[in-house]
């Protein structure tokens, strides 16, 4: 019985033994000041390895896959840890949702990315991507047009 346990033990070591965490990157403070940077009172939407950089923020969302939000800025990171999306899923994300012109980028640093939304009135932000007509009537976030 004694060996069953020193058997367990040392399996459990070998298992724990390759484990490793994510290296932090050195432009962490700058995107933490990025988001910190967004108006309050607006509400964002961050992956799930970003959500809690969002710490004291009373309007937030999590992007998860199809589910939807509302939020007029998302936090995305498009490499390393980017779960439960892949890599090619976050930038898929990208592309898809800057050439709509519904989104802007706002910031770009080392794989993270903030796209700042301007929605639309009647419309709300849906998973992957997607828009779909809403029976809420929100306000627009369109920046005014300048003067000709």
């Amino acid at each position: 019985m004694r060996w069953a346990s020193a058997v367990a033990a040392t399996v459990m070591i070998l298992n724990l033994a390759s484990f490793t965490f994510p290296e932090i990157p050195r432009s962490r403070w700058q995107v933490v000041e990025a988001i910190r940077s967004l108006p309050e009172g607006e509400k964002v939407a961050a992956m799930p390895c970003l959500y809690p950089v969002l710490e004291r923020r009373t309007d937030k969302a999590l992007i998860w896959p199809r589910k939807t939000h509302d939020a007029a800025y998302e936090v995305l990171r498009s490499s390393v840890t980017t779960r439960p999306f892949t890599p090619r899923e976050v930038e898929d994300r990208i592309e898809r949702r800057l050439p709509s012109g519904q989104w802007d980028r706002r910031f770009e640093l080392d794989g993270f990315v903030i796209l700042e939304g301007r929605r639309v009135k009647g419309e709300e932000t849906v998973g992957a991507g997607t828009r779909r007509s809403t029976r809420c009537a929100a306000l627009a976030y369109r920046r005014p047009m300048p003067p000709p």
